[in-house]
């Protein structure tokens, strides 16, 4: 009877040169509507956020305590992770409304450096017609009003005058300049208590000397 060699297998080796990639919990698996930094109710405060950009309105929404809304809602935007969701957010909305940030900031430059003399035609020195206006100047326009009436009393003519309104220059300059850091809104909080009490050290340090 013919024996037959048997070459025993040997076993195959475990955790050498192979690397295995770990196991995720289903709990790390991000959610791109709820990042997986912030909770449910978090999340849920971020979306009503974005709704209308109230801060109180959106802390009673999403489910919290509505007796302290007005502190505790502005309080979670400081939260890091919520205030990088809302970032997210508007920047999603952005994309949707198919605009930029740099496309609304020209819009404000626009307004912030209009000239009141570009409404006028150099030539007749008169207003000119909305159809004559360039985009930035059209861009700065709030609305425009035609008038016929008889400007010179008497005379008999029918005068045919245009109004324009422009938007508010002033508040477009505070706006872009407080989008570029130069110009800072100052907040002065005055406590008497605390004045007192300085004005009684620096008289004792004075008796001291």
């Amino acid at each position: 009877m013919k024996k037959i060699k048997q070459t025993p297998t040997k076993p195959e080796p475990h955790g050498i040169g192979v690397k295995v990639a770990p196991r995720q919990p289903a709990s790390s698996v991000v959610d791109p509507v709820r990042p997986a930094a912030l909770s449910l109710k978090h999340a849920r405060f971020v979306a009503e956020y974005l709704i209308d950009l109230n801060a109180s309105a959106a802390y009673r929404r999403a489910g919290f305590a509505a007796k302290d809304s007005n502190v505790s809602g502005p309080r979670l935007l400081a939260n890091a992770g919520i205030a990088a969701a809302v970032m997210a957010g508007q920047a999603a909305q952005l994309a949707t409304a198919g605009v930029s940030k740099a496309r609304l900031l020209q819009e404000l430059g626009r307004i912030a450096l209009s000239q009141a003399p570009a409404f006028f035609d150099p030539a007749t020195k008169d207003a000119k017609h909305p159809s004559d206006l360039t985009a930035d100047e059209g861009a700065c326009l709030a609305g425009f009003e035609v008038l016929i009436k008889n400007a010179a009393a008497g005379d008999g003519v029918t005068d045919t005058i245009h109004k324009f309104k422009l938007w508010d220059k002033v508040r477009a300059l505070e706006l872009y300049m407080k989008h570029y850091g130069m110009l800072v809104d100052k907040i002065e909080i005055k406590d008497g208590l605390a004045e007192a009490r300085v004005a009684r050290l620096v008289a004792a340090r004075k008796r001291a000397k």
